[in-house]
């Protein structure tokens, strides 16, 4: 039988494609799960971005962290101003929005380095109050980072050599490894939206209720302002 060999790959692909649509897999996942570094042997895509993990599927892990109560947020950044620092406000904002909107508590430990992967130089923490922001040391910002009855949603400096970014998922909380800086809104929104479906409309709204006060006090200026 010449083509026992082809009859054998097309039964192979069949009970594949079959398994695919019992289980609901796409094709990505099959590949990311069977190529994936041995680290995650845990993973899932979505909308092009990689969740993985080393205990459970992400999907099975982020319903459980969405229902804690406590969040530490920990973005990093550099020391000054500069666009990959703009870029991590935006998804700190996006995160406080939505835990926010869900009634969690939040503390920010922004950790400051003098360059990508160089030293780190000390936090910045509200302390849970977001009234106050605060310098500690990288010791004192390590204490409030070791806080196991809160889930830590970490974000690292970009890393070019990835070939796509990716979420790292566990029972302790989120680590988001960008490939380029503007990538940090971006998933970090998906993120928020794995946590919570309603996170578009949560961040949605908040961005409508800034805007229109944004107008509304343009508004009174002209108003105000001498003919």
């Amino acid at each position: 039988m010449r083509h026992a060999p082809l009859y054998s790959l097309f039964a192979f692909l069949f009970i594949v494609s079959l398994y695919l649509a019992l289980n609901q897999t796409s094709p990505q996942d099959v590949w990311n799960r069977l190529f994936s570094p041995a680290s995650y042997p845990y993973t899932e895509t979505q909308q092009g971005i990689l969740f993985a993990s080393k205990e459970a599927l992400p999907s099975q892990i982020l319903p459980v962290l969405a229902q804690k109560d406590s969040f530490v947020l920990s973005p990093i950044g550099l020391e000054g101003s500069s666009s990959f620092n703009s870029q991590v406000a935006e998804a700190l904002i996006q995160q406080q929005i939505v835990l926010t909107g869900h009634q969690k508590v939040t503390r920010t430990v922004y950790r400051v380095y003098d360059t990508p992967g160089g030293k780190w130089l000390n936090c910045q923490t509200d302390y849970g109050t977001a009234k106050e922001n605060a310098v500690i040391s990288v010791g004192e910002c390590m204490t409030l980072l070791d806080s196991p009855n809160s889930i830590t949603l970490r974000i690292e400096f970009p890393d070019a050599s990835r070939a796509q970014p990716l979420v790292e998922v566990s029972t302790q909380g989120v680590i988001l490894y960008p490939v380029n800086e503007n990538d940090v809104p971006g998933v970090n929104f998906l993120l928020m939206r794995a946590l919570y479906a309603d996170a578009p409309q949560l961040i949605g709204l908040t961005n409508k209720v800034i805007a229109d006060s944004g107008n509304a006090a343009l508004g009174d200026s002209n108003q105000s302002a001498p003919n």
